[in-house]
């Protein structure tokens, strides 16, 4: 069976999201289906569709955006997906830019995430798969970040066993341990896309990387443009649940009309970067340079995916 009938298609796309316990994770992913029907709505270019296989089955079964409110903690989640962008205009460019993603994406339990960068050996097939993966999504959890400070440097294995909040230090320290790993395998045209989460409960409307500066410090910005010279590394910020958080956050907030408030902003945004290099890189690869040359500069035959503003979203002040 083809799955992707007469569009153009990618090699499996090998996506681990990693975090710190209750980061979002799950919620990442089940928004970025559910801001999909949102985008669906208001973009007239194309449909963007998620289609899920079961072992055993061909057929493809569409995708339901519906919300992890029961995560499963401390396990490992695969999904293997097909994401479809399908033109609704019959001209060059939409062909040009039709393609479908095989997609698995591997969920890091939390805690076991970071045990691994001190734990070498109990937890080595994390840390290989981290390396190994080609995409990568690590969330920011700025509700997690404490003011304390360390006066005596920061050990890692400390560092994992506190449940609640880090300094920015231990954070540093973090994330310093993760794009080590990374860099362990050399794997061509790596990309990693830091996302900070939960920015409906942060009243700061700085963009990206002056918002990671602003939340996690200057030393963190400095650690990953250093690492842009052995992969591509992205910043975003995004809202698993929108703007009502606090008014609708309960066991039963998205039952019967509630599903109505369930509005995740940019939660789409590594995603659709990701689907973007590889649809670029992919036609450049396939047609001589005269030809990629006509098509991203001289007529902008490629359509980009669109881009949500979250800063014109929330309706809170910079502070």
């Amino acid at each position: 069976m083809n799955r992707a009938g007469n569009l153009s298609t990618s090699a499996e796309m090998n996506i681990t999201i990693w975090g710190p316990p209750q980061s979002g994770k799950q919620w990442m992913l089940w928004s970025f289906v559910r801001e999909l029907e949102l985008i669906n709505q208001i973009y007239p270019d194309f449909r963007c569709e998620i289609f899920e296989t079961y072992p055993g089955d061909d057929q493809l079964t569409p995708v339901r955006a519906d919300p992890p409110l029961k995560p499963s903690v401390g396990k490992w989640r695969d999904f293997m997906w097909f994401f479809r962008r399908r033109p609704l205009k019959d001209d060059q460019a939409h062909h040009v830019s039709t393609f479908v993603h095989n997609m698995h994406i591997s969920i890091v339990p939390g805690e076991e995430g970071i045990k691994s960068f001190f734990n070498l050996t109990e937890h080595e097939a994390v840390r290989s798969a981290l390396a190994r993966s080609r995409f990568v999504i690590a969330i920011l959890d700025p509700t997690r970040l404490s003011s304390t400070g360390n006066k005596n440097g920061v050990e890692i294995d400390a560092i994992a066993m506190k449940k609640t909040t880090w300094n920015q230090e231990e954070y540093l320290k973090v994330v310093e341990r993760l794009l080590e790993t990374l860099a362990t395998v050399r794997i061509q045209n790596r990309h990693v896309a830091f996302c900070i989460s939960k920015m409906d409960q942060i009243a700061i409307r700085e963009m990206d990387w002056l918002l990671l500066e602003r939340l996690f410090g200057e030393q963190m910005v400095n650690l990953l443009k250093y690492y842009q010279s052995q992969f591509a590394i992205d910043v975003f910020a995004f809202s698993s649940f929108g703007g009502q958080l606090k008014e609708y956050l309960s066991d039963d907030a998205f039952d019967g009309n509630n599903w109505t408030v369930w509005n995740p902003i940019n939660a789409v945004a590594p995603f659709f970067h990701f689907f973007q290099e590889i649809e670029r890189t992919a036609i450049r690869q396939q047609s001589p340079f005269n030809v990629s040359n006509f098509i991203f500069n001289r007529q902008k035959m490629y359509v980009p995916y669109p881009k949500t503003n979250w800063t014109s979203t929330f309706a809170k002040e910079n502070i």
